[in-house]
Formats: C-alpha cells, sequence, structure tokens
C-alpha cells in the first residue's frame, strides 16, 4: 500500500507539488499492514466500547479518534494538520 497522491503527467500545473508528495510517500506492504491491523483492531475495538459506556456517541468516538489519529499520522510523516 502506497499512501501519496497519484502523480500528475508531464506539464501539469501540479507536477512540482507532485514531486513533493512523491518524497513524502510512504510504502507499506499489505501483509505487514494486516499484521499491525490484527494487533491494533482488538485494543481499538475495546476503546471505542469503553469510550461509548462512558456516556459518549459513537459518533463522538469515531470522530475523536479520527481526529487523534489524523494528527499523530501528520507528526509522523511532517505534514500539516487540519483542524
Amino acid at each position: 500500500m502506497i499512501l501519496a497522491p497519484a502523480a500528475y503527467g508531464a506539464g501539469s500545473p501540479h507536477r512540482e507539488r507532485s514531486k513533493m508528495e512523491e518524497l513524502r510517500s510512504i510504502t507499506i506492504s499489505n501483509e505487514r499492514l494486516d499484521d499491525c491491523r490484527d494487533v491494533v483492531e482488538p485494543d481499538l475495538q475495546d476503546l471505542i466500547r469503553t469510550t461509548i459506556a462512558s456516556g459518549f456517541s459513537a459518533e463522538e468516538v469515531l470522530i475523536a479518534i479520527s481526529e487523534l489519529v489524523a494528527e499523530d499520522f501528520a507528526a509522523v510523516v511532517k505534514t500539516p494538520c487540519v483542524h
């Protein structure tokens, strides 16, 4: 799995931006990603259930988790984070 936008063709106004994005691409094998998901998923499901049991809605929990993951991901790949 490659986490980066597709490259733009020659002559495209986005070509320079694409070069920058290519430098920040991350390549992860599907097998390794599947293995990681197998490890993370039980704890994530437990976190979701526990937080819902604390009185938050499923939507609130998932949005909060998504925002936290986006912030951590942005820090790892050193990209700006949208709030």
